[in-house]
């Protein structure tokens, strides 16, 4: 009951926000068509394979193993751009890029 009540969560925040995007006319509609159905293959995909290795190996601990490791890789690249982006920093404006504080939707021009 709680992996439903999650999914459907889910599915209202990510539609909610999809909403406001096309409202809003920043939804770009053959990119949007594309994820969508990119995600939805994956999806099935994913739960194919899951519900497979658990039925052949009896255990569950896949589910969690894989969560673990996408939030491992996540915050290794999320690291990775951050440090890689201050030292791009450093090298241009010098030290005091350090002390700046840039606006939230500020664009990074190159």
């Amino acid at each position: 009951m709680s992996v439903a009540t999650t999914g459907l969560v889910v599915l209202f925040t990510s539609s909610s926000t999809a909403f406001q995007y096309w409202i809003s006319g920043q939804m770009v509609g053959d990119y949007a068509l594309v994820l969508v159905l990119v995600s939805l293959a994956a999806g099935a995909l994913g739960n194919i394979v899951l519900n497979y290795l658990v039925d052949i190996k009896q255990k569950s601990w896949f589910i969690v193993a894989i969560l673990a490791a996408m939030i491992g890789v996540t915050n290794v690249l999320t690291l990775w751009t951050g440090l890689e982006n201050l030292f791009a920093d450093l090298v241009a404006k010098g030290a005091q890029c350090l002390y700046q504080f840039g606006g939230v939707c500020a664009q990074k021009t190159l």
